[in-house]
């Protein structure tokens, strides 16, 4: 009995899950920013590339 109360006082796992739940939320976050950033590098490009064929 003594061992079951141990294990349900025990919180050195839920420490470890937090934290995957933490770097699970900012590696969505980077994930939808570059996703945003790399349609926005795609347009200048696409901008500048129409000014030089222009002159």
């Amino acid at each position: 009995m003594a061992t079951l109360r141990k294990f349900f006082v025990d919180d050195h796992g839920a420490t470890a899950v937090e934290y995957g739940l933490i770097l699970a939320i900012l590696s969505a976050a980077v994930v939808a920013g570059f996703g945003s950033f790399t349609g926005a590098l795609q347009d200048m490009f696409a901008g500048l590339a129409a000014v030089f064929s222009a002159a």
